[in-house]
């Protein structure tokens, strides 16, 4: 997703840098949480425990 922001038309921001994009980036959900070193598991649905019954 970043890729997709930082691939954006970008305008003078009044300032000389041409930093603002041309058209405003809305964010609809994030996500916050700790980094980690491996991937998030890829789940299907919940899964019974051993010692449910």
């Amino acid at each position: 997703m970043l890729t997709k922001i930082g691939a954006l038309p970008t305008v003078d921001n009044g300032s000389g840098a041409k930093v603002k994009p041309k058209t405003d980036v809305v964010i609809q959900s994030l996500t916050v949480g700790e980094p980690t070193t491996a991937p998030a598991p890829a789940t299907s649905g919940p899964t019974a425990s051993p010692d449910a019954g």
